[in-house]
């Protein structure tokens, strides 16, 4: 096969660089938003959130099939939703950072228009520009929430100058055979295949765990700034350093799974990720926020390696479901990653909208102490202990190791 060319090679940090900017805006300021910029009532919030996390969940299942089944013959089979669906994004993302007014109508608009989460680049890339395209914006109109949306807008037009201009590099990049030649599976040989493979089960429910963890600390991190700390203006700074330290895992992962194998690097990260997230429950407060980004810069470390290191792991249940079943369906099961992710942001956003209503917060309030600790208790308590718990049911029951997979590949190829 012909060899890919640089530039090719490169393209691919396009579209992860364009995405990650309007991911991390939702990501960290969806919540905030809801709350203290339209002024929705809690119970409102938690409405918009969970029930557009649950369409989005369906969606997994839904894009999957609809991956597998759609054949573009002139665009190609999945570069031709490169063009199609960065359009959609724009249009529907800017509705959902639009201030229609605290309005029954409103929140249908915001439940319709939400768009799907999921790197490095795109997250550098925003922590320096985000906080500061909603402040100019904002100014500009004089009108806060008009920020919001001037930067949804941005964001996702960039993203779909992206993801274009990766499918036009593309464009004569030639199709593997093995993707050429792939076996056709049927909607309910895909579901079969997921449910009999425990060691996929066990890994997507830790990670499940660990994505709800890591939404709480992303979604809550605009409140703890303003109520915890009260000094928002540093969030950006925060954002810089974990994304700062997201660059050192990405060099230094690829050693330690050698060092240590993808289980215990997964181990180690979830626990380590948790430890920093409880200790800043106890260290946290007021006049703390160097210690606070720094100890969670150092958990984020550890997050970036989960991700690294998780990709890896899901590839070994692969194998073992063509060892098990002698059925290729690595397409499907990479596509199932995207289960914990949806699953995880559906559970945050029962969370901590609820949360928020159980510790009495108002948005344009003077959060109180009990605010304060409470929003710590979500932030640090129950992410980090959800953090502890996945590194824990990996530790005892995910079985896969370095050994059995190299053994498992090999009595796959013996029977070709």
């Amino acid at each position: 096969m012909k060899k890919l060319s640089t530039l090719v090679k490169w393209s691919f940090v396009l579209p992860t660089l364009g995405q990650n900017l309007f991911i991390y805006l939702e990501l960290y300021y969806m919540s905030y938003f809801l709350t203290d910029i339209c002024q929705f009532p809690l119970n409102t919030v938690t409405f918009i959130l969970t029930s557009t996390a649950a369409v989005d969940l369906v969606w997994v299942f839904v894009t999957g099939i609809v991956l597998e089944k759609c054949d573009f013959k002139k665009m190609g089979k999945y570069r031709a939703w490169y063009v199609i669906g960065s359009p959609i994004i724009i249009l529907f993302f800017a509705l959902m950072f639009t201030d229609f007014g605290n309005s029954a109508a409103a929140m249908a608009v915001v439940v319709v228009s939400f768009c799907n989460i999921g790197s490095v680049a795109g997250q550098l890339l925003f922590s320096f520009v985000g906080g500061a395209t909603i402040t100019f914006f904002g100014n500009v109109f004089h009108v806060t929430a008009l920020g919001y949306t001037a930067a949804a807008i941005i964001f996702t037009i960039v993203n779909g100058i992206c993801h274009i201009a990766l499918y036009y590099i593309t464009k004569d990049v030639p199709v593997a055979k093995t993707e050429e030649k792939k076996e056709k599976l049927s909607v309910g040989r895909m579901f079969k295949i997921f449910v009999e493979n425990p060691p996929l089960l066990i890994l997507s429910f830790g990670d499940l765990l660990r994505y709800t963890a890591y939404f709480l600390i992303s979604s809550t991190a605009a409140y703890y700034f303003a109520a915890v700390l009260k000094d928002s203006a540093s969030m950006s700074i925060y954002l810089t350093a974990q994304t700062c330290m997201g660059v050192v895992a990405a060099l230094v992962v690829e050693f330690m799974i050698r060092a240590m194998g993808k289980k215990a690097t997964y181990v180690l990260s979830c626990l380590m990720y948790g430890g920093t997230a409880v200790l800043m429950y106890f260290i946290g407060g007021e006049g703390a926020t160097v210690i606070f980004i720094v100890v969670m810069s150092i958990g984020s470390f550890f997050n970036n390696c989960i991700r690294a290191t998780v990709t890896a792991m899901t590839a070994d249940t692969v194998i073992y479901s063509m060892w098990k079943s002698n059925t290729n369906a690595r397409g499907f099961i990479m596509s199932m990653t995207n289960i914990p992710i949806k699953f995880g942001s559906m559970i945050k956003s029962v969370i901590l909208p609820v949360g928020l209503s159980i510790i009495g917060y108002q948005a344009g309030v003077e959060a109180t102490p009990e605010d304060a600790q409470g929003i710590a208790v979500i932030m640090c308590l129950v992410a980090g202990g959800s953090l502890v718990v996945s590194g824990l049911i990996n530790l005892f029951f995910y079985s896969l190791t370095e050994k059995r997979v190299d053994e498992m590949t090999q009595e796959i190829n013996e029977r070709m």
